[in-house]
């Protein structure tokens, strides 16, 4: 928790200095200032602790998803690849059933032939 409220102190001196520099601010409430104790700045660092958990654990959410489907992929690939060898396994088998089929085909007229 000492992280959080360090991180969202800082977060909010550096908003608060960064709207006075860049968007010519009039802020009612100097960054300078904001000591310990502030009711402001402590309803500030509470939000932005809120709002940093939140990231945290979104970014967490969202890792173990791409975990999920890195694993996922993995095994669709897998499964893909052992189709392929599969069909290609099948189509070697058709293609020799067809040649014997043809060999048949060729032998019966030629006996066909020497019987007549």
């Amino acid at each position: 928790m000492d992280l959080e409220l360090m991180l969202s102190g800082n977060l909010l001196n550096r908003t608060l200095g960064l709207l006075k520099k860049n968007c010519r601010s009039t802020l009612a409430f100097d960054s300078n200032t904001a000591v310990e104790g502030n009711p402001f700045k402590d309803a500030v660092e509470k939000l932005l602790g809120h709002y940093l958990n939140g990231i945290m654990k979104n970014t967490a959410d969202l890792s173990s998803k791409a975990m999920d489907f890195e694993v996922e992929v993995a095994l669709l690939k897998k499964a893909k690849d052992q189709l392929s060898k599969a069909i290609e396994e099948a189509s070697d088998i058709a293609k020799a059933v067809e040649k014997k089929l043809q060999d048949a085909k060729v032998a019966l007229m030629k006996s066909t032939e020497e019987n007549a």
